[in-house]
Parts: C-alpha cells; structure tokens; sequence
C-alpha cells in the first residue's frame, strides 16, 4: 500500500522556470555558502586567524550545517576533492587505490555529511571536481593525478581526459557511482 507522503521530494526547476521549487510545488530560494572541505592548508599563507584542526575532519563541517541552519543559510556546497571527499585519486595516497577503485571511506564521510545535513534541513550541492587535478598551471595536481600517463594512467594532459576513450570511460564509470550512491538524498541540491 502507498500513501501520500508528506515530504516535500526533491529540487528541480519549478514551473516557472527561473525558479527552484521541490517535487510538492514548494518555492525554494537558495542561500549557498561554500563550506567546501573542513581545512585547506594553503589559506594559512594568507590569513592568521585560528583554523580547524585535521583530526576534526568530517566533524568540522557537521558544526558548519548546524550553524548554516540557525542563520538561514539552507545550501552548503561541499567539494569531492584528493584531500577530503574525493572517490577516485593516486595509490599512493592514503585511502585511495587508483583508476576505477573508490575509496570507500570517503564516500561515506560524503553519505554522513548529507544525512547531517538532511537533519538540519540544508540541501547539499556536491562539486564533483575540483581545478586542481586538471590543470598544469593554478594549484595544480595534475603530476598526481591517476588518469596521468607519467603515473599509469591514460592521459597525456588533463585535456586529454575529455577526448581520450579510456579517460571519458573511467570518468563515465566514477560518475555514475556517484549517482548511484547518493541520488537518492532528496537534500542532493545539485552536483
């Protein structure tokens, strides 16, 4: 037996098109803020204020949505990155294990963050990717990068990894695990 639920679904775009609304009509306006990563050990060159500490981890972001909520902010964008809650990245780096094999304990710091989240009522927008892995200029890990040909992999340049058959397949391969672990969160804003 089915009964209408009193949940409101998941965001697509209302019927008025510039608009964002949930599967039962309601309007949302969303406030994003970029909680991206709980540290980024590059912006203490730059500023001199206390960050968190590394072995607060997954826990500094959980802090981060319940603040989000009390002040209204109702998106937190969270990026899937080599250092933090990334799936697929080099061997050598620990918790990861190369092209084609997910580091599961990532995944599931990504499936705690969006259930915190869900229980604070905040959508949760995941960027799939970040500039590092795919530049040779800014902050770039491209000497790094699994899909590089100088570690094993199939691309000679990161633009290689959009044009090369073997690169588009494993991206295919990652981003479909990706929808398939966590499109089901009606608070998966966007990826």
């Amino acid at each position: 037996q089915a009964s209408d639920s009193t949940e409101r679904g998941f965001v697509s775009i209302g019927k008025n098109p510039r608009y964002f609304a949930y599967d039962n009509g309601e309007f949302l306006y969303p406030l994003i803020l970029n909680i991206r990563s709980p540290r980024d050990e590059i912006n203490h060159d730059y500023f001199d204020f206390e960050f968190p500490k590394k072995e607060d981890g997954s826990y500094v972001l959980f802090n981060y949505l319940q603040r989000m909520q009390k002040v209204g902010i109702n998106v937190g964008r969270v990026w899937m990155s080599p250092w933090f809650g990334g799936i697929e990245w080099n061997a050598d780096e620990n918790g990861f294990h190369g092209l084609g094999v997910y580091n599961l304990q990532n995944a599931f710091r990504i499936d705690q963050i969006l259930n915190r989240a869900l229980s604070h009522d905040i959508m949760i927008e995941l960027a799939l990717n970040h500039h590092g892995p795919f530049t040779q200029r800014y902050d770039s890990q491209w000497a790094s990068n699994p899909y590089n040909t100088a570690l094993g992999g199939p691309a000679r340049s990161p633009r290689d990894i959009m044009t090369n058959k073997e690169s588009k397949e494993l991206f295919k391969k990652r981003l479909r695990y990706i929808a398939a672990r966590y499109g089901a969160y009606p608070n998966l804003f966007a990826y």
